[in-house]
């Protein structure tokens, strides 16, 4: 991911971060759009050179333009070695047509490469789409939250 590639996609993913928690019923949207910004800021503090963070823009040559991009967290010294997905987002002309799942395996083969032997994420329980894609890649669900509006 080019400098600015990075400033575009960090404000559009700021605001749509924002949007999973107002699209759950976990945060109002003033109080999702403080949490996101929050979280960004602490998360990559060094933007594209925060350590161990890896932003990169997926480009196919069938393609004119990117078809979306992804953020992976490396944590080598976990044992064991772990990742974790930040973002995955592919861009919505672009998407049903496999580019999410080739972007996923590309940064699993990566990890694998660099000796990580594990990859979390989290997926909003509203969002079946993205659910049905990590199963398919065997990603299985460690812990669950839920709420009930009282």
């Amino acid at each position: 991911m080019s400098a600015a590639e990075y400033a575009a996609w960090r404000g559009e993913s700021i605001a749509g971060y924002a949007q999973e928690f107002v699209s759950s019923g976990i945060l109002d949207r003033e109080a999702a759009a403080e949490r996101a910004e929050q979280d960004f800021a602490a998360l990559l503090p060094e933007g594209l050179a925060t350590e161990n963070h890896l932003l990169w823009t997926a480009r196919t040559d069938a393609e004119p333009s990117p078809v979306g991009t992804i953020w992976v967290m490396l944590a080598p010294e976990r044992r064991p070695p772990h990742s974790f997905v930040y973002a995955l987002d592919v861009h919505a002309a672009y998407r049903r047509r496999g580019y999410g799942q080739a972007m996923m395996t590309a940064a699993m083969d990566l990890c694998r490469e660099r000796g990580i032997a594990t990859m979390g994420l989290n997926v909003f329980g509203h969002n079946g789409t993205a659910r049905r894609l990590y199963e398919r890649l065997g990603f299985r669900v460690t812990s669950t939250s839920m709420m009930a509006d009282l």
